[in-house]
């Protein structure tokens, strides 16, 4: 998942598939709830790569507590 500016103040999350390198999904905001819900409605995500967000980081681990989470190369 990346997270970043859609327009100036507008932010958002742009699900990729990191396999193929294709999006899948984006969401405006930055809340929690979203992706929690999406990964638990898609279950078997193993490798989660995100940005440092605290708020990204309890989403995953709500949705998916099992998912490794990892800082993605832009954010290292």
């Amino acid at each position: 998942m990346k997270r970043g500016a859609l327009h100036s103040d507008v932010h958002g999350t742009l699900l990729v598939d990191a396999g193929t390198r294709l999006p899948i999904e984006s969401w405006a905001g930055r809340d929690a709830k979203t992706p929690a819900v999406w990964l638990r409605t898609h279950p078997g995500v193993e490798v989660v790569c995100r940005d440092g967000s605290l708020v990204q980081r309890q989403g995953i681990t709500d949705g998916a507590p099992d998912a490794a989470q990892v800082s993605d190369r832009f954010h290292l």
